[in-house]
Formats: C-alpha cells, sequence, structure tokens
C-alpha cells in the first residue's frame, strides 16, 4: 500500500501533496491523522523546509 504523507502549517506542502496524489492516484495525508506508518510499503513525505531542518511532528 502507498501513501503521500505531508507537513504543512500554512498548507503550501499539502497543495505539491494533493497535486501528486492527484496525479499518482496514491492516497495523501495529514502526517497527523497516520496512526500505524508500518501498514504502508512505499512512503512519500512532503515536509516543509525550515532553518532548523524538517517539520516534525
Amino acid at each position: 500500500m502507498k501513501v503521500i504523507i505531508y507537513g504543512s502549517q500554512y498548507d503550501t506542502t499539502k497543495k505539491y501533496a494533493d497535486e501528486l496524489g492527484r496525479r499518482t492516484g496514491i492516497e495523501v495525508k495529514n502526517f497527523e491523522d497516520i496512526s500505524d506508518i508500518n501498514i504502508y510499503d512505499t512512503i512519500i513525505y512532503f515536509g516543509a523546509l525550515y532553518a532548523g531542518g524538517v517539520q516534525k511532528g
């Protein structure tokens, strides 16, 4: 099972994740909505980049 997971404070990253999901047919989920990451065999992660690194949950 494949999933695109995103973390987005201002929804910009969400827009990119949604577009990739639309083009590929892969389910898109906010990282806060993932309860068990182990059920996925392919994970594509979109996260905002900040001076300190990638946005964390």
